[in-house]
């Protein structure tokens, strides 16, 4: 979000909310205009948002995840489909540190490090951290 924000400032604009943008038809509230496709992702119309967002993953009972998004916006728009809750398809494996194991609906999602969902997998938070793999 912050390079698009200066990438919009230095081209003489602002970033903004999706419901400020007037549509064609003079509309202000554009979220109509956000549109999202699951069968055709190349016809997919997104933008930028300046609420937050928190990256989380999906945790399943066989240890893959998948990166999902959470936006904190109070007129919510459609989320795209790779990342949202409801309609990822993007689970990959990832190496668990320590004895391998991983939040559970068996171990309370990681003794409560993560939060339980209605189909049994755990949704935990994430946090970036920047170290050098290989010296």
């Amino acid at each position: 979000y912050y390079f698009n924000s200066e990438r919009c400032y230095s081209l003489g604009g602002f970033p903004c909310d999706v419901a400020s943008i007037e549509g064609s038809d003079g509309n202000k509230d554009c979220s109509g205009h956000v549109r999202a496709s699951n069968n055709h992702l190349e016809k997919n119309i997104w933008h930028w948002t300046t609420a937050s967002c928190e990256i989380q993953v999906t945790v399943g009972s066989n240890g893959m995840i998948a990166v999902i998004h959470n936006p904190n916006d109070s007129k919510p728009a459609p989320t795209a489909a790779h990342v949202d809750i409801n309609n990822t398809v993007s689970d990959f494996s990832i190496y668990w540190e320590g004895d391998g194991s991983y939040p559970t609906k068996d171990n309370d999602c990681g003794n409560g490090a993560c939060s339980l969902t209605q189909d049994d997998t755990c949704i935990c938070s994430t946090a970036v951290e920047e170290n050098a793999v290989f010296r």
